[in-house]
């Protein structure tokens, strides 16, 4: 099986630090209680508002408030397992299953319909603006927003009926963690229909969000922009089981996993091929790890 490797550049990183805490729980918790009192003002008629609007407002301060606090929870539980594992951490960044990992098009497919609700959300009070307000805020601009919740769902149903003509894949995991310099061995199992399948490209691939300076109208700016800083490709027949070995890079730059940071990099095996209809494509996230420092 003949492989491609192209490495990129050692660009410079910012510094990677924690994402929220508990000040973004706490934070998330006040947008709630804001939502709360909206609500209140709705069903009690104490602003001269719509009560829809009202509402529609309330729906937002509340599930924004929601996704803070939750993150902000999270996050803080994460900094707990860093003080106690800090060498170590494929036990804190993600909820890694040490025997393998599972086709994220499930996952991707939940999210895309959790988007549309939130962007079902978001659009809701311009909805009521429309109703109160016509000659201000005429139907078709509404007609228009109503395109992102609609497409975000459309992306989300394509997603459930790839993973309903193929299956559930998994990727069985040799060891746990892998770590940088050493092979990457695991055991790809398919779906039932995926031999359908007969070539498959099989593809690790290490990809972060890199800070990229631009000048846009004088103004300098400062964006994230993922980069993939390894890539290496197989050729490989379809069967409903298959062997995968690669070998990690060693060559000293940072390429461990980072999932939590600002600045996140994660290692990903994916897995296409062309089939009637709707093409196979399932992705993997493999844990790929920096060795720890003695004593961590």
């Amino acid at each position: 099986m003949a492989g491609s490797r192209s490495p990129a550049g050692s660009d410079p990183r910012s510094p990677r630090r924690p994402a929220g805490g508990w000040a973004a729980a706490i934070a998330g918790l006040l947008f709630g209680a804001v939502g709360v009192g909206l609500l209140v003002a709705a069903a009690t008629g104490a602003l001269e508002v719509p009560p829809l609007l009202l509402a529609g407002v309330a729906a937002l301060f509340l599930g924004g408030g929601m996704v803070v606090g939750v993150q902000g929870w999270r996050s803080a539980q994460r900094s707990r397992q860093v003080a106690l594992h800090p060498g170590q951490p494929w036990r804190f960044d993600h909820a890694w299953d040490p025997g393998g990992a599972l086709d994220e098009t499930g996952a991707r497919a939940r999210a895309a319909l959790w988007q549309a609700a939130i962007a079902a959300a978001f659009v809701l009070p311009f909805h009521a603006l429309a109703a109160t307000q016509p000659d201000a805020f005429p139907l078709v601009a509404v007609a228009l927003l109503d395109l992102l919740p609609v497409a975000i769902l459309a992306r989300g149903a394509f997603l459930l009926l790839r993973r309903r003509k193929y299956g559930v894949a998994r990727l069985r995991f040799a060891r746990f963690p892998y770590l940088l310099g050493e092979p990457l061995e695991a055991t790809l199992l398919l779906g039932q229909r995926a031999p359908l399948v007969r070539d498959l490209e099989v593809t690790l691939g290490c990809k972060e969000r890199r800070p990229v300076e631009s000048d846009e109208g004088g103004e300098r700016q400062v964006r994230l922009e993922e980069v993939e800083v390894y890539r290496s490709t197989q050729a490989m027949r379809g069967a409903r089981q298959i062997e995968l070995r690669f070998e990690l890079p060693r060559d000293g730059r940072d390429l461990g996993t980072d999932l939590v940071s600002m600045a996140p990099r994660r290692w990903e095996i994916r897995v296409r091929g062309e089939a009637p209809g709707i093409d196979f494509d399932a992705t993997f996230l493999v844990p790929v790890y920096a060795p720890p420092h003695e004593g961590g």
